[in-house]
């Protein structure tokens, strides 16, 4: 299936990401965060084997990728940006 891409208003960063649905209506959620220096695109392999079976989300974290940086990268804002993009998609 064909990835669904956003934007999401994290605070004051810009939080892209893409969402790979799940053939399955009642898929739980995995969501990949990358690591410093990095973006969505390092998951390609990862996303081609948990889509099957999950609803795959990929994030840029700010600053990353196709995120805005707003004030700067923390382990708490990574947490909070997302927490922004979950339910902006509607996962609680």
């Amino acid at each position: 299936m064909q990835p669904r891409s956003g934007l999401v208003q994290s605070a004051d960063a810009q939080i892209f990401y893409l969402e790979y649905p799940s053939p399955h209506p009642h898929a739980q959620t995995l969501i990949l965060l990358h690591g410093n220096g990095e973006d969505h695109t390092c998951f390609q392999k990862q996303v081609a084997a948990f889509s099957g079976r999950f609803r795959v989300i990929a994030m840029d974290s700010r600053g990353h990728g196709e995120s805005s940086a707003g004030s700067g990268v923390t382990i708490a804002k990574i947490a909070e940006d997302a927490a922004a993009v979950l339910g902006a998609l509607g996962i609680e």
